[in-house]
């Protein structure tokens, strides 16, 4: 079963074993993942060879069973998360982007009917990706690996031509003090 990291991201009461310092290191670790992995996006060809520039949401995707039982604190957490991500994309000089469906988009794969199902598509195309939150990782039997982490993200290619999303899977590593990717897989793709 897996952990919530909900306490010890968005700084709630917690019980006296958990010191406050935990606190601050969670949320430092999902800083410098963002960092690493928002980086390593941005130097990727892909997006070069389409000539556009990354964009980053600053919402974090959740895929954590605690943000359907207890919403108004997720949305909170989201929040303060979506506030620090939003202050490191400056600092980086990278752009945000939001990566939601517009309504009335299909998909890339949908014949192009810019009247009828593209009707509601952007002008322009973008590339947003959305970024998970870290999840510390098992291997073997069992064993918890705090060193290795897996963080989803997903990409959005939205345009004129429709909507198109991968999710990724990266696992990075922390070796001396530095988050390294030591391995990516393409997990699905919606078109």
């Amino acid at each position: 079963m897996k952990a919530s990291i909900l306490p010890l991201l968005c700084g709630l009461a917690l019980p006296a074993a958990v010191p406050a310092r935990a606190v601050a290191q969670a949320s430092d670790r999902d800083s410098a993942l963002f960092v690493v992995l928002v980086k390593s996006m941005n130097r990727d060809t892909v997006f070069a060879r389409h000539g556009l520039h990354l964009q980053v949401d600053t919402l974090p995707v959740v895929d954590d069973p605690d943000a359907q039982a207890y919403p108004d604190l997720w949305a909170s957490f989201l929040g303060k998360i979506a506030a620090r991500r939003s202050r490191v994309l400056k600092a980086m000089g990278m752009p945000t982007g939001n990566s939601s469906r517009p309504e009335n988009c299909g998909g890339i794969m949908m014949v192009h009917d810019p009247t009828g199902v593209h009707r509601g598509c952007p002008k322009e195309e973008r590339i947003v990706a959305v970024v998970g939150l870290p999840r510390d990782t098992t291997e073997g039997a069992g064993l918890l690996r705090k060193n290795v982490v897996t963080v989803r993200v997903v990409t959005a290619e939205i345009g004129p031509g429709g909507f198109s999303y991968q999710t990724f899977r990266y696992r990075l590593e922390s070796k001396a003090d530095q988050w390294v990717i030591i391995g990516y897989k393409l997990v699905d793709v919606v078109e």
